[in-house]
């Protein structure tokens, strides 16, 4: 095993040899993809140990992606009309305010939404 030492020399050493304080051990590691088909070098060879950039080809996390993307996209482009996503993926519009012919009645509703807010505060 080699270590670089904290004053950046190299030295070889045991393989029980436990490191000091300021000394670094680098360990190689080699990563393979285990769909090696669909990883190219851009020309349709297989993807191997040269230097360039690698493509990625699968068409149905291609088009899962362009469809996440889209609907983002919609969503973002609708946020401006006050509608909120519901859990099930339709649209729906925010309750319309509560009015009150009584004033104690609206300030009391007032109180209790802003109870509510500060109780849940915590979970933003």
């Amino acid at each position: 095993m080699k270590i670089k030492r904290k004053d950046g020399t190299i030295a070889e050493v045991d393989d029980g040899y436990i490191l000091r304080d300021g000394e670094t051990l680098s360990v190689g590691l080699m990563l393979m993809d285990a769909r090696r088909g669909m990883v190219h070098d851009g020309h349709g060879n297989v993807a191997g140990m040269r230097p360039g950039f690698l493509f990625y080809d699968n068409e149905q996390d291609d088009l899962a992606r362009e469809d996440a993307y889209r609907q983002y996209a919609t969503d973002i482009s609708e946020r401006w009309r006050g509608r909120q996503k519901a859990g099930n993926g339709s649209n729906q519009t925010p309750p319309e305010p509560q009015t009150f012919a009584n004033p104690e009645a609206a300030r009391a509703a007032a109180y209790a939404e802003y109870n509510r807010t500060i109780q849940e505060r915590w979970r933003r």
